[in-house]
């Protein structure tokens, strides 16, 4: 008592510091944490300016501080709590919180995943969440030095629990199919129309038919499969291997080079610098377009890169699920066809799409149109994905639904995991994933 009551200032220097943090995750929260500064978070803690620049030295050690001290637990708890489950070691009332939290992330959970995305080009913030995960991913037995069976297992629950994170992080993505209809865009662009197409012919209707109406997800047996087919011991297969074509044609661009060019000069930019920070002036640059080429086919900065993400998430992911469709109808295993194309994912050709799919989520998180062209996409994909997985009749559609969900969040996981440990990442054998898959 005496060393408290010497020391007053001590106590409401540790309160401001509470304070500070607070106020920092609510402005995280709300507006993202590329647009966080010391003034708003001044302002919401009720003190100076100065008592915010008194404790860090720039944004990047702010970013570090809001990590370290309000969102790595509650990530790394949530995380924890899945691998458990997952991996066998819960029961029913572990599974029921898992859902709960991943259907209601705290606000701990939600900043800290776009913490996570910004470590690709946030040095300091990269040091210290790479110690973190080094650490975690020892504990949890994920790397060279450990099992081949264990390690892709819990690669793959990993990279399924961030996925669903990263859909849930701004709206109920994995509860609620999204809202369907006219692509948003620019008038009369009708590039991203036709999905139902990838599907054969006579599925088509039923595509149009669960995208318009949704209907019940059985997330409970969804996980009940996956955590049963983790169970089994794993078995080493020969994954099917998907051959892209480059973004202009897949995009249906091939006739527009120019538009091409600056979908491909979008993509680039963003993955470099994220939505928040890419400028028409760059991406303009990049492309070998004018500041007014730019604003003769787009009204203003937002609307292009709204642009974007629609045109480019779609070509991409429907160019996977064509070919994941053609080799699902081959005979091949839904499994091998998801985790082979998962196993393609970390070459170098397709990091910036990696990257620029991770920021297309951190965007939509704080800019409603850019989240309104992901909807967009996922519903269309969630419906053909559904289908499909139905198809057989050896699925009830409820648990199709929620294993389709599952199917996208893995390669969503995945980008997360590749930019925060790209080395543990590097030594998972995929081949051993397909049987883990079920």
């Amino acid at each position: 008592m005496a060393v408290a009551s010497a020391n007053p200032g001590l106590g409401r220097r540790a309160g401001n510091d509470e304070r500070i943090r607070d106020a920092a995750l609510a402005e995280a929260l709300a507006l993202g944490p590329d647009r966080l500064g010391p003034t708003a978070v001044a302002r919401r803690a009720g003190l100076s300016t100065g008592a915010v620049y008194a404790r860090y030295e720039d944004h990047a050690e702010l970013l570090v501080d809001l990590w370290v001290n309000r969102c790595r637990v509650e990530v790394g708890d949530l995380v924890e709590l899945g691998l458990d489950y997952l991996l066998g070691g819960g029961d029913d009332e572990d599974r029921d919180e898992l859902l709960h939290r991943l259907a209601n992330p705290s606000a701990g959970c939600r900043v800290g995943l776009d913490l996570l995305t910004l470590t690709h080009r946030e040095d300091a913030l990269a040091e210290v969440v790479g110690v973190d995960t080094a650490r975690a991913f020892e504990r949890w037995r994920l790397g060279s030095d450990h099992d081949p069976a264990g390690t892709a297992a819990t690669a793959l629950v990993l990279s399924i629990l961030l996925g669903l994170m990263t859909l849930d992080a701004h709206g109920p993505r994995c509860t609620v199919v999204p809202p369907v209809g006219r692509p948003p865009g620019p008038v009369g662009d009708q590039s991203s129309a036709g999905a139902a197409s990838l599907v054969p012919e006579h599925l088509a209707s039923a595509t149009d038919a669960e995208a318009a109406g949704g209907g019940a997800i059985d997330w409970c047996s969804a996980l009940g499969w996956l955590r049963a087919a983790l169970a089994r011991p794993p078995e080493i297969v020969e994954l099917p291997s998907f051959v892209r074509p480059l973004l202009p044609e897949v995009a249906g661009l091939d006739t527009d080079q120019t538009r091409a060019m600056l979908m491909q000069s979008c993509m680039e930019v963003i993955a470099r610098v994220g939505l928040a920070r890419a400028t028409a002036t760059r991406i303009g640059r990049r492309a070998g377009m004018t500041h007014g080429a730019i604003y003769g086919l787009y009204e203003s900065k937002e609307e292009l890169l709204c642009d974007s993400v629609r045109v480019i998430t779609d070509a991409v992911m429907r160019s996977d699920r064509a070919h994941l469709s053609a080799t699902y109808f081959d005979g091949v295993d839904w499994g091998e066809a998801v985790t082979g194309l998962l196993a393609t994912m970390g070459g170098e050709e397709r990091r910036s799409w990696r990257l620029f799919r991770m920021e297309s989520h951190l965007a939509a998180r704080h800019h409603p149109e850019v989240a309104r062209s992901l909807d967009w996409v996922y519903g269309r994909i969630f419906a053909m994905d559904t289908v499909v997985a139905s198809a057989s009749g050896l699925i009830d559609p409820a648990v199709a639904r929620a294993a389709t969900r599952i199917a996208l969040a893995i390669p969503l996981g995945y980008v997360h995991l590749a930019v925060v440990a790209p080395d543990p990442l590097a030594s998972v054998d995929w081949s051993l994933a397909p049987s883990l898959l079920g």
